[in-house]
């Protein structure tokens, strides 16, 4: 009697379990969909102000500790390299080649980027650049609930 209540048990359960475990992976997947849409909406953000030297509004999508590499950009426009921004007939652009989520709170994204003003000399104009590849480091943080490219360093062509 006992085998055949387990056996019974064991027949409803198990559907119930199973479409629980479903449940479960279909919500993750949509997590998953969701925080890549969440992230390729702040690389937008930053990459369009970053890419127009509009530092300010591209702090907003960076961590804290961001801002000195930001400052240190800014640092170094001159009156005529925004004249030559301002004159540019071809904005910069960019395209996301690769996004890789490392984890839920690490990713990295590879973009390229064409048209901008590069800035590499102290006391020299920017000059136009065709098209370079950059590679952003991005953070989820749980206290803002949102992600956040995470600079290193200024960001440099890795393709010259």
């Amino acid at each position: 009697m006992i085998i055949r209540r387990n056996n019974i048990l064991h027949r409803l359960l198990l559907p119930l379990w199973l479409s629980m475990v479903a449940l479960l992976m279909a919500a993750c997947g949509e997590y998953s969909g969701a925080s890549e849409s969440k992230l390729t909406q702040t690389v937008d953000s930053f990459a369009t102000y970053y890419y127009n030297w509009q530092f300010q509004r591209a702090l907003r999508f960076t961590t804290p500790q961001s801002e000195q590499w930001l400052r240190l950009c800014a640092s170094q426009l001159t009156q005529e390299d925004v004249d030559l921004l301002n004159k540019q007939v071809e904005k910069p652009s960019y395209v996301i080649d690769q996004l890789e989520l490392i984890d839920d709170s690490t990713a990295r994204v590879s973009i390229t980027v064409q048209n901008y003003l590069l800035t590499d000399t102290i006391g020299r104009p920017a000059r136009l650049v065709d098209k370079g590849s950059f590679t952003l480091d991005a953070v989820y943080t749980t206290a803002a609930q949102r992600w956040m490219i995470d600079l290193h360093d200024v960001l440099r062509n890795e393709k010259k």
